[in-house]
């Protein structure tokens, strides 16, 4: 990066942080009891233990530019909180219970370059939380040969509803980029030949926009598996004339065997989903119709072309005087006689 280029990213994250700590006192002054911080000093000073070193890299090592900016030290937090969950929790039962605000809470204490953030974490947590909720994220909806089924992934938490695969966008990605990665995290499926990026369902509210990528011809005995830990507990194939549309749906109970609470997150889309199916198959309808008329047109031109190359033949100088009059003119009336195909016609002549 040029220095001009750190220079403007530099001013912009100090206009952001002019921000953040603007907002910080409006939340002070309305929410006082929030920053009567009552942290267990027992649980703070075996940070050093919690947290190995290599987590707190995650922090230790960002410019010091983005350490000034609440935003982006939560964005490396939440990437540091995900790698330990990953390859440190399942490990040790103690670690278990810690959110994402707990985890930040024992970085910030054994991080001294963050130390100092501790007083405000609980206004900086809920900022960064309004700002991660404005992220748009892009996904895909998985659908079989036929257009009936659709895929749906279940999170790892005993509470986790189902979804389809989708996440965050990252800094300066492409949506169709977001949408092939986060699939292939979340599925190890790979879409990137199947994705159309014309045909998608984009549901927006407020300021925070999802869009999915309708990618169809998934074979259904596909073997999905997660590339990342402790994120998909499972798959399944749903009928999408069976998904709910809303949130009272009692006949989806009925034939899902799952209550509708189960199946939320994807409730904004199935209605425009279903509609796009239908024009997925309409289209699918005439294109199948245009190929048959088109073998059949090439099949007419073969007959012909097998047609005209016999008759000239049979009719040949030297092979006419050898068959009689009454033949050449029994098979040149059967050739051009208006028969379909041309196999049947040879059939009956043998």
């Amino acid at each position: 990066m040029n220095s001009s280029a750190g220079n403007k990213d530099e001013m912009n994250f100090q206009y952001a942080d002019a921000y953040v700590f603007h907002e910080i006192d409006y939340y002070r002054r309305k929410n006082p009891n929030d920053f009567e911080e009552n942290v267990d000093e027992k649980v703070l000073n075996e940070s050093e233990k919690i947290i190995p070193k290599e987590i707190r890299r995650f922090l230790i090592n960002i410019p010091e530019y983005e350490l000034k900016n609440k935003v982006r030290i939560f964005y490396h937090t939440e990437q540091a909180y995900w790698y330990y969950t990953d390859f440190y929790v399942k490990d040790n039962s103690e670690l278990m219970g810690l959110t994402l605000k707990e985890f930040a809470r024992q970085m910030f204490y054994s991080c001294e370059c963050l130390s100092g953030h501790l007083e405000n974490i609980n206004a900086s947590y809920q900022l960064w939380e309004k700002y991660r909720n404005e992220i748009p994220t892009y996904g895909a909806i998985l659908l079989d040969p036929t257009l009936q089924f659709c895929l749906l992934l279940q999170g790892f938490s005993t509470k986790a509803k189902w979804g389809f695969a989708k996440g965050k966008v990252d800094e300066d990605e492409e949506p169709v980029h977001c949408a092939i990665r986060e699939v292939k995290e979340e599925t190890g499926f790979d879409i990137s030949k199947n994705l159309d990026p014309n045909n998608f369902l984009e549901y927006r509210v407020r300021e925070k926009s999802c869009r999915l990528y309708i990618v169809s011809d998934v074979p259904m005995d596909t073997k999905f598996e997660p590339k990342t830990r402790m994120e998909v507990k499972g798959y399944s194939w749903f009928p999408v004339e069976h998904l709910p549309c809303h949130g009272k749906e009692t006949s989806s109970e009925i034939r899902l065997l799952k209550p509708v609470e189960e199946f939320y997150p994807i409730i904004p889309f199935v209605r425009n989903l279903r509609e796009r199916i239908s024009e997925m198959k309409e289209r699918q309808l005439k294109e199948e119709l245009k190929q048959q008329q088109r073998q059949r047109q090439q099949q007419v031109k073969q007959n012909e072309d097998i047609e005209n190359m016999a008759l000239k033949r049979f009719n040949h100088p030297s092979t006419r005087d050898q068959v009689p009059l009454a033949a050449r003119m029994f098979f040149t009336n059967f050739m051009l006689s208006p028969v379909e195909s041309l196999e049947i016609r040879l059939y009956k002549f043998d």
